[in-house]
């Protein structure tokens, strides 16, 4: 009979941890599809960057009054905690090379009905946020975003192929 710390220290004799395993992103992260992707976007920008392109960045958040910094730094002068107002998403642009863009932030309030800001931040709204405010600003760069739902705009002619189609249907879609 082996006590729990004499197996613990004979499992990291022969190389074992004991850590939590992989999770589904790290999984994902190894997918042949997925490496492919992002080595065709890593090399995208290489070249953008050779060739003297500002890369800009999009994102948004969710801000709500209830978010605390559970530690921050601070000199103790001052209140370290941040007053964040309830209920408001914000999205801007940016790039290392000039920071953020001037002009270019956009916030949206939250509806009480919403347990998100997804109601208001849709691809018709985003949209229109790039046209008015981003992409006027950014005219000699080129912008990176993110695989939200809202920012991949489907049309009937773009969506993909409904498993459920026959394959006579499905020879016609492609």
């Amino acid at each position: 009979m082996w006590s729990r710390a004499t197996v613990h220290r004979a499992m990291q004799d022969i190389g074992f941890s004991f850590s939590r395993g992989p999770n589904h992103y790290d999984t994902a992260r190894k997918k042949p599809s997925v490496r492919k992707q992002r080595n065709n976007f890593i090399d995208t920008l290489r070249k953008y960057r050779e060739a003297g392109r500002t890369i800009y960045y999009t994102d948004e958040t969710w801000l709500n009054k209830n978010m605390l910094a559970y530690r921050c730094w601070n000199d103790g002068s001052t209140d370290a905690s941040l007053e964040v107002p309830s209920g408001k998403g914000v999205a801007h642009v940016g790039s290392r090379k000039d920071g953020l863009v001037d002009g270019a932030s956009w916030v949206f309030i939250g509806s009480k009905k919403s347990s998100d800001y997804h109601s208001e931040m849709n691809s018709i709204s985003w949209l229109q946020w790039l046209e008015d405010s981003v992409l006027p600003k950014i005219r000699d760069g080129v912008l990176g975003i993110d695989r939200a739902p809202y920012h991949l705009v489907r049309t009937k002619a773009t969506r993909p192929a409904a498993s459920k189609l026959h394959k006579a249907e499905f020879a016609d879609w492609l």
